[in-house]
């Protein structure tokens, strides 16, 4: 989805989940291609320039990314090999598919695909992910497969608020798949 921020100009933030949430998921974006010991610094630099937050919301926003990218648990997600906001498209079924990526990890026997979901609270468990969200990652799957076809593709999504990441396994995707 394009936010406000990814159009450019300053943005008042709303004191949201959904103005956090898109604020975490820029950061998340652009502060793993940075040196760990310069991400608060331009973290914090960006977080200035793209919206209006008081001190105290700027650095719980900040923290929160930061927390996030520190994490060993999401250390694969956001490996400096790890391709940010990856464009991804294909032909399934005589029809056209296009989406963006929020983290793609290709590695010679295994791809995985990470979503974030940033302004939402998460489920109480993969299996009830709603079923928007596993369409999506159904249709990257399918997508994925064209583009590496013979290694294993896992999709995940990260939910930002829990911390968790929820790995999606091929039964809980099937049901979801593109027709194709």
């Amino acid at each position: 989805a394009l936010s406000p921020l990814a159009r450019g100009g300053r943005r008042a933030a709303e004191a949201t989940r959904f103005g956090r949430g898109l604020l975490i998921h820029k950061l998340l974006e652009r502060l793993p291609a940075v040196p760990v010991a310069e991400r608060r610094r331009i973290g914090r630099a960006y977080l200035e320039r793209a919206a209006d937050l008081g001190a105290s919301t700027l650095a719980a926003t900040l923290q929160a990314a930061l927390d996030l990218l520190d994490d060993p648990a999401f250390g694969h997600v956001f490996a400096a090999s790890a391709l940010a906001e990856a464009p991804i498209a294909g032909v399934i079924g005589g029809r056209r598919y296009a989406g963006v990526i929020d983290r793609l990890a290709i590695g010679p026997e295994r791809v995985a695909i990470v979503d974030f979901k940033t302004n939402r609270p998460p489920p109480p468990d993969a299996r009830m992910t709603p079923p928007a969200y596993l369409k999506q990652m159904a249709l990257y799957r399918a997508l994925a497969r064209q583009a590496f076809p013979g290694r294993t593709i896992v999709t995940g999504l990260l939910w930002t608020e829990a911390p968790r990441l929820d790995e999606l396994d091929d039964g809980l995707l099937d049901a979801f798949a593109p027709d194709g």
